[in-house]
């Protein structure tokens, strides 16, 4: 049994990392004894807090961050056959860099990937409770798109054009030495 102590600086996407230790718990739960964190979450003033047990997994945004505090994120895994480097390495990934810009603005039209399919809905807030989107869908639910890419988020399409009136034919042409079936002539 070995533990795995990380304190690092920044701020971090949730989505993504709820995404991880999901995976994390489910790969690797057997091994993981006990973990747990308190973490700065991206575009938010409460500390986001996780716990674990094997496969079991809890997070939570909790009390605000105090006036003055450190704003430090920190890990403690206990368990068996820990890396270091790659929980590191996986976490740091969570991190949103300073120069980070999301490609919509407040108020875009988007359509978001949901279980029955892609809805269309608006952009309401960038980086809530840690997730760089909170959209409001078309039917007046909210929902977090926890990645700013294709796969969870995307612009919505642009409305069809309307269709084209049929063209006339040219004035100089042929009539067409075929006989064939009109719509409107009956037979």
């Amino acid at each position: 049994v070995s533990s795995v102590g990380l304190r690092f600086m920044g701020e971090v996407n949730v989505g993504r990392l709820s995404t991880w230790l999901t995976s994390l718990a489910a790969e690797a739960g057997n091994d993981l004894y006990r973990y747990k964190g308190v973490l700065c979450a991206k575009g938010d003033d409460r500390k986001f807090v996780f716990q674990g047990v094997h496969m079991i997994t809890e997070t939570a945004l909790n009390d605000p961050w105090k006036e003055g505090e450190t704003r430090e994120n920190r890990f403690c895994f206990i368990g068996k056959n820990l890396n270091r480097t790659q929980l590191e390495a996986a976490l740091m990934k969570c991190v949103v860099p300073d120069d980070t810009v999301l490609r919509f603005k407040v108020g875009d039209t988007v359509m978001c990937r949901m279980e029955e399919g892609w809805r269309k809905g608006k952009v309401l807030r960038l980086w809530s409770e840690g997730n760089p989107y909170r959209v409001l869908m078309n039917k007046g639910w909210e929902c977090s798109a926890p990645e700013d890419s294709d796969t969870f988020i995307r612009a919505a399409k642009p409305p069809r054009a309307a269709s084209r009136p049929a063209r006339s034919k040219p004035a100089l042409s042929r009539p067409s030495r075929k006989r064939t079936k009109s719509a409107e002539a009956p037979e």
